[in-house]
């Protein structure tokens, strides 16, 4: 990284640290229906509740694609929703 010219970070925080907040925060999305539980238990945010969603990629939700690099899980409502807690 070093050769690229990346500057080294001066924190590195382990996600682990943060369970408790990631809970948090899993909560005021499901409370807000921004998130919901599927039935296997698992926690997809749903993409087309955020409007902006693609807007940082240059592009439309009806532009991209799912299931290029892995399977796309039968428990999401749509195919680009991601999973937040399993």
């Amino acid at each position: 990284m070093k050769a690229l010219g990346v500057i080294s970070p001066t924190k590195q925080p382990r996600a682990t640290s943060y369970i408790a907040e990631m809970q948090a925060l899993i909560s005021v999305l499901l409370e807000e229906e921004i998130a919901y539980r599927a039935v296997s238990g698992d926690i997809y945010y749903d993409v087309k509740k955020f409007s902006s969603y693609g807007k940082l990629s240059h592009r439309h939700l009806d532009e991209l694609q799912a299931g290029i690099r892995v399977e796309v899980s039968e428990d999401k409502k749509n195919p680009l929703d991601f999973v937040l807690w399993k």
